[in-house]
């Protein structure tokens, strides 16, 4: 069972549970799954193997035994599809907003802190998780448990299912005191627990007062803790002082079925009626050719774009993927492309928007470029990919990330990449990614964690324009490796410590 207090997607927690979920299925696994989401949101496995997708649109009603039997079959022959366990917020029933792990999210969300100062909203959203977890784990029975945050939904899981249990302790593995205590036959009906950390759980932590007795001493609780990186992982036992021995750490993946480098056989052209039109070669997959063919060609993107994949010369593309917001740095960003004053780039911003201001603040600012800026909205993983391959480089100028996802993607798909220098993401690089073209750029001093001080922003902005400058002189051509980061070895470390 995997458990999630935001929507499964949009943020990298969301992709990296239905990433892990995808994975577990192919392996055989049977699954639930616990999310927020609101009325009329689509919940799923939208990210699955491309020819399992390609055997879909032909398929039909025979999908499961005609494509993906060898797939997702398990020992005893079922097939598995995950069910999603949807708790709707911002209903006459609950009404309140999903809370966001990130005070800016890609979508309306409520912060932490409001719930902390709000008696009335915590006790809706907690008794709204209750409910639901409650009822899965009657029903369900999972032999593994596997939460997404080191935080106040986690904790609760670890408390009720404790409560289940004769009020026993949960905690480490199957050789922990707690087990012992139990009779042979409830050892064998007690769900492993385990946590992921994403990082942004610690600094939600460390900055807003809720409960937080209340979230340590159940974090002490689980049988094991994933981490993203060494450093996360130690600054989670300084938070939470729990034995170390339960630390794991696993990094991050990519789908190296979606995202891969087809520069050869792309070319991305806006016209002047907004529409996007692909030109292909013989040699694109069928996935991406079908997709160019009866999706792609359809999607108004608004600001009109010129040329993009084989670019006239000497225009320079540049791509920013995430959320946008000011602490994930896309008004620095922007400020950059002013420093560069140049006329020959363009700059694309792909994704969601939660606060209205800042992002009328940032198209206002974007207008005062001389290079052209488009916001573009969200887009699907399979479209992330073709852009990915029509871009020169992806920019992720954050104050504050875990281990980011996209960095990745971006690399997988031969872009050049000028990043942030975060804690753990060059010494998690320098150990997994070889021949890759990255710069990295040295943060502005931190207030709060994640706000950036005022004073320093426009020194990191020169610093970012010039990492950018550097990239676009850098003639050298890059294949980097990147075979050892997979969502599949992921999943199986995982299982592997469950067996």
């Amino acid at each position: 069972m995997s458990i999630i207090a935001q929507k499964p997607s949009s943020t990298g927690s969301g992709v990296y549970l239905s990433e892990l979920v995808r994975c577990f299925k192919e392996m055989g696994h049977e699954q639930e799954i616990i999310c927020a989401a609101y009325d009329g949101d689509i919940v799923g496995l939208d990210i699955i193997r491309p020819s399992a997708r390609e055997n879909l649109n032909t398929a039909g009603d025979n999908f499961r035994s005609h494509c993906m039997g060898e797939l997702c079959e398990s020992r005893t022959g079922e097939f598995y599809e995950p069910v999603y366990n949807k708790i709707i917020f911002d209903t006459k029933e609950l009404p309140i907003r999903i809370a966001g792990m990130s005070d800016a999210m890609p979508y309306p969300s409520i912060k932490y802190s409001e719930l902390a100062s709000n008696e009335d909203k915590l006790k809706m959203w907690m008794a709204a998780f209750d409910k639901k977890v409650r009822e899965v784990l009657d029903r369900f029975k999972p032999d593994l448990i596997i939460c997404h945050h080191l935080y106040l939904l986690t904790s609760m899981v670890v408390n009720i299912v404790t409560q289940q249990f004769d009020n026993s302790i949960v905690g480490a593995s199957t050789a922990s005191p707690w087990r012992f205590e139990l009779c042979e036959q409830q050892i064998d009906k007690v769900p492993l627990i385990y946590g992921i950390c994403h990082n942004t759980d610690l600094r939600q932590y460390q900055q807003t007062n809720l409960k937080r007795d209340f979230i340590k001493e159940n974090i002490k609780k689980l049988d094991r803790l994933f981490f993203l990186s060494k450093e996360h992982a130690d600054k989670a036992i300084e938070l939470f002082d729990f034995d170390k021995s339960k630390a794991e750490i696993i990094g991050i993946g990519y789908n190296n079925n979606i995202f891969k480098n087809n520069r050869d056989v792309t070319h991305i052209v806006r016209d002047n009626d907004q529409v996007v039109k692909h030109i292909v070669g013989a040699d694109m997959p069928e996935r991406l050719r079908r997709s160019v063919a009866t999706e792609c060609n359809k999607i108004p993107l608004g600001d009109i774009r010129p040329s993009m994949g084989k670019h006239r010369e000497p225009t320079t593309t540049l791509l920013y993927v995430g959320k946008v917001c000011k602490k994930k740095g896309v008004l620095s960003l922007i400020k950059a492309i002013e420093v560069l004053n140049d006329e020959n780039i363009i700059l694309d911003i792909i994704g969601g928007a939660g606060d209205k201001v800042e992002y009328d603040e940032m198209i206002s600012e974007s207008k005062k470029s001389k290079s052209k800026i488009n916001f573009i909205g969200p887009m699907t993983q399979d479209k992330l990919a073709i852009e990915y391959n029509s871009h020169d480089i992806f920019v992720l100028p954050s104050f504050f990330e875990g281990l980011p996802l996209v960095p990745l993607e971006a690399m997988a798909c031969g872009c050049k990449v000028v990043i942030s220098d975060l804690p753990g993401v060059k010494n998690y690089y320098d150990a997994n990614v070889k021949n890759a073209s990255i710069k990295f750029v040295e943060l502005p001093k931190l207030t709060n964690v994640d706000n950036a001080s005022i004073e320093e922003l426009e020194a990191f902005e020169k610093r970012l324009a010039g990492a950018i400058r550097e990239s676009i002189d850098d003639n050298n051509t890059y294949k980097p490796d990147l075979s050892n980061i997979t969502w599949e070895n992921i999943a199986k470390n995982i299982i592997k410590v469950d067996e």
